[in-house]
């Protein structure tokens, strides 16, 4: 008699929505997980996350499609019946309050959970928050089986409060397989060979993300350096004030913006690009920066978030302080002046996905801990 597959309701953005979140969790459902468990989607974010259209949203409009989908996910809990439920959330304040109710749902219905959280710091999170929310937190904190961060630096504040043996690092992946295509876009945006090209992507353009410094830092270089450009992937509030910013410093032939491109496009522009640069003032554990290093780009970003724990100076990128738009235009003067190290970074980054973040090696991971919650073991 065939052995039946457990069943792990997965929760949390799906396509059409973008972001790291849901392009993280597309890589989950095609992972070799799907060959040991029956994956089931539930989708807990609007399909247009990610979007402009999803930021315009009013909070009636977010507040009825949340208790719409909670009644919903009562009813597939029912249906599906599924031994473990994942639930891939953040520390975004609608994010974290919105995916704690579906937490309470799973565990009114005395399912096991793994409470996965992609985005955020929980000791920035606290910092906001009175004592009586602090100890709600702590409550929500204790019904999960595991709780599964990015990175170690996520994971530290929970051990300051207690949770070191239910949290668990499991980093963002990549799925190499995709990163197999090699046509790139050089052609079609009118791209010369002999261009340097620095990639920007972000779902958002906005401050936080570091595009004032960025685009001073384009002002500083393009005195210099002639062939350089950047290529800017995505839009948001900021993209026009940008746009008017690079007409007025006469930018224009070093700046192109491609608005948002998904999925194989992404790839091909990583694919178009030499050196990648994100100078964020704060980030959980950003995926375009693993696209990039599986892409063979050489990075230029700034020490926030588990950006650190990946970007190792001179080794695989640069890290230089957030908002030293100056110290951003050397670290990208000194890649675009040295062929050599560029490609000696790519070869460094690509090595460093195959070991670290391919897809087969994270489903591993959770291989191990759905057969440890399942089996429950509190040693995950």
């Amino acid at each position: 008699m065939k052995h039946r597959k457990a069943k792990v309701a997965i929760l949390g953005p799906f396509p059409p929505a973008t972001g790291g979140i849901a392009t993280n969790i597309q890589n989950l459902l095609k992972s070799p997980l799907q060959n040991r468990y029956t994956l089931l989607k539930f989708r807990t974010m609007s399909s247009k996350y990610g979007t402009s259209q999803y930021a315009r949203e009013k909070l009636l409009a977010k507040i009825i499609r949340v208790l719409v989908k909670l009644f919903c996910y009562s009813f597939f809990l029912q249906k599906e019946s599924p031994q473990i439920v994942h639930i891939n959330s953040s520390f975004g304040r609608w994010a974290f309050w919105r995916d704690s109710l579906y937490l309470l749902i799973s565990k009114i219905f005395r399912k096991k959970v793994v409470f996965q959280l992609h985005g955020g710091k929980l000791d920035e999170f606290w910092s906001h928050c009175f004592y009586p929310t602090r100890a709600l937190i702590k409550q929500i904190f204790k019904m999960p089986e595991l709780i599964a961060v990015l990175s170690s630096i996520q994971r530290k504040p929970f051990i300051e409060i207690g949770f070191e043996r239910k949290v668990k690092v499991v980093p963002n992946t990549v799925d190499l397989t995709t990163f197999k295509i090699r046509n790139n876009y050089r052609i079609k945006f009118g791209i010369p060979k002999h261009r340097v090209v620095v990639l920007f992507i972000a779902s958002h353009f906005d401050k936080e993300k570091g595009i004032i410094e960025l685009l001073k830092a384009i002002w500083l270089l393009t005195r210099e350096y002639k062939r350089i450009l950047f290529v800017f992937v995505g839009g948001g509030k900021e993209k026009y004030s940008m746009i008017r910013f690079c007409k007025e410093k006469n930018l224009e032939k070093y700046v192109k913006f491609t608005g948002y491109l998904y999925n194989n496009a992404i790839i091909k522009i990583l694919h178009s690009s030499d050196i990648l640069v994100l100078p964020s003032h704060s980030e959980g554990f950003p995926l375009v920066i693993l696209e990039a290093m599986a892409a063979g780009l050489a990075i230029v970003s700034t020490p926030v978030g588990a950006i650190p724990e990946v970007i190792k100076n001179g080794d695989n990128g640069f890290l230089v302080k957030p908002r030293d738009y100056a110290a951003l235009a050397e670290k990208i003067a000194r890649l675009v002046e040295d062929g050599e190290l560029r490609k000696k970074i790519s070869a460094n980054n690509v090595r460093e996905i195959k070991e670290k973040y391919d897809l087969k090696i994270v489903a591993k991971v959770f291989e191990q801990s759905y057969e440890a919650i399942l089996a429950d073991n509190s040693s995950y």
